[in-house]
């Protein structure tokens, strides 16, 4: 039986907290209550949440920093969930260059530098997609990205990049996110 929806998130938070921690904890970050609604709500109001963007948040102070600098939104279930989608129609905005502008916004609304978009289409892996700046400062701390990777012009003509979400965990130290502001 595959994930879908919130088990899908639970899934993620768990194996982010378990790389996050070195293996050590798998309980510091969990699914963010709504999946970030509360702090769109919030946002109308022209308030802010600190934590509370995206669909992975924050258990413990120690991991609140890396939600700060780079929120996850993690999708798994929809159709065109695949940045492999863009390619069979590129002059039509796709359900993944949606997703894009919907973690863009919230790592815009929390003051984020960077963000995350993890999917999962069926009996397939999860690839994690980021920002061309996440790139670059991955690149300068680890050197190249891990085969396979894509590097694609989605959403606006911005280049992202994508690979396969356990690769990513291997390839990047968590100290990385914990040192940047």
């Amino acid at each position: 039986m595959m994930a879908k929806g919130g088990q899908f998130e639970r899934d993620v938070a768990k194996k982010i907290s378990l790389w996050f921690s070195y293996g050590d904890r798998d309980d510091m970050f969990w699914r963010t209550p709504c999946s970030g609604g509360r702090a769109t709500v919030r946002g109308r109001k022209g308030s802010k949440t600190e934590g509370g963007y995206g669909d992975i948040s924050a258990t413990v102070p120690e991991s609140m920093h890396f939600i700060n600098v780079c929120p996850i939104e993690c999708k798994r279930g929809y159709k065109g969930a695949c940045i492999w989608d863009i390619f069979d129609r590129p002059k039509v905005k796709q359900q993944f260059d949606k997703f894009i502008d919907q973690i863009e916004g919230d790592a815009a609304k929390a003051g984020a530098k960077w963000w995350l978009l993890i999917t999962r289409r069926d009996r397939a892996l999860e690839m994690v997609t980021f920002p061309e700046a996440l790139k670059k400062d991955l690149y300068e701390a680890f050197g190249d990205l891990p085969i396979p990777y894509l590097k694609a012009y989605v959403s606006h003509s911005k280049i992202y990049w994508t690979m396969p979400f356990d690769s990513f965990l291997e390839w990047v130290d968590p100290e990385f996110f914990k040192e940047k502001k």
